[in-house]
């Protein structure tokens, strides 16, 4: 048997540890520099609507969300169109971390599929969109379920 969820755990903490070793900016930590990259292409989502994109639980959002406020990353405002709803940009400082980011994102992609030739480097792609779509399905599943129940 084949535990994939073990093999994606490990890429994924090796891939935090090199992101926090190749990144400039110290107090970025890989766990947060996903949601600069968010916001970066999707300014003034919702908590909830990051919480879809990146797959964090509410609580997890709500948690990170506060340290790169304090920290000067992003900034929450109240939605014009909806007065019950706060939006998250970037602040001045988040934007200016983007590249930052993004460089350790390549290298990090760099660095993993070195060891993969052109049609090995296709193929894996095409096996993982598969998968990430599958996975993807059962989350937006799961939401439509959970809002069911409410």
């Amino acid at each position: 048997m084949h535990f994939i969820s073990r093999q994606i755990g490990i890429i994924n903490r090796c891939a935090s540890m090199f992101r926090n070793d190749h990144i400039e900016n110290k107090e970025l930590r890989a766990c947060l520099q996903n949601y600069i990259l968010v916001l970066n292409r999707n300014p003034g989502l919702t908590q909830e609507q990051i919480s879809r994109e990146i797959c964090v639980d509410k609580s997890g959002v709500t948690r990170h969300l506060a340290q790169l406020e304090k920290s000067g990353y992003v900034e929450r405002r109240v939605n014009e169109n909806d007065r019950r709803s706060v939006s998250v940009f970037l602040t001045q400082k988040g934007k200016d971390s983007v590249s930052d980011v993004k460089n350790s994102v390549f290298k990090w992609n760099e660095y993993i599929t070195s060891a993969l030739d052109e049609n090995e480097m296709e193929s894996f792609l095409k096996s993982l969109q598969k998968v990430v779509k599958k996975a993807e399905d059962y989350a937006e599943m799961r939401d439509n379920c959970e809002e069911g129940v409410k």
